[in-house]
């Protein structure tokens, strides 16, 4: 007779050097805050397509140029709702020729095998050049603006929202009916 062993299996991306990867995703959050005793409630979505072009492969990483193909803010308060889009660019929507400027800029995104994002890099030149191509928009109103932006789409913000989706396999190799646990920050 023969025995099966199991064998230790090692999940991962394969990603490809050289090919371009999307990713499409849709946050809906809701916010409650008390100002001054009066309880204001917003439900903010934000939305967003993301194109990975896969630059480099080492045995543990990928290092990709990536850029936004398409931006989106919805905002819905008790007295309306304000919306953002980087498709439906209006001199009189300051954040949607933010989100249009943004478009198609390339910023650096390494991540490891596991789908863990170890580095954005280049984001925040990124809000900078986009904000400051705007000189009618005064210097305090543009620093408001990438404040806000880097909430939303900096560095670290980056990283929670890619690794909702891509941070899915377990650091080590496991065998069948394994299971782990990923710990995510957004």
């Amino acid at each position: 007779n023969l025995i099966s062993i199991p064998t230790n299996t090692e999940l991962a991306f394969n990603l490809k050097q050289g090919k371009t990867y999307k990713q499409k995703s849709n946050i809906k959050t809701s916010i409650v805050q008390d100002i001054n005793g009066q309880k204001i409630d917003i439900i903010m979505t934000i939305k967003g397509t993301m194109s990975f072009f896969v630059k480099s492969v080492t045995d543990k990483t990928y290092q990709m140029d990536t850029k936004f193909e398409h931006l989106g803010m919805v905002m819905q308060m008790s007295d309306g709702t304000i919306e953002f889009d980087s498709d439906n660019v209006d001199a009189e929507n300051i954040f949607s020729l933010v989100f249009g400027a943004m478009k198609n800029k390339v910023f650096e995104v390494t991540m490891s095998k596991q789908g863990k994002v170890i580095e954005v890099k280049n984001i925040e030149n990124l809000f900078d050049s986009a904000i400051n191509q705007f000189d009618e928009i005064p210097v305090a109103q543009r620093e408001q603006i990438k404040t806000q932006l880097s909430q939303a789409y900096g560095a670290e913000a980056m990283k929670g929202s890619m690794e909702m989706v891509t941070a899915i396999y377990p650091d080590k190799p496991v065998h069948k009916g394994d299971k782990w646990t990923i710990n995510t920050n957004l």
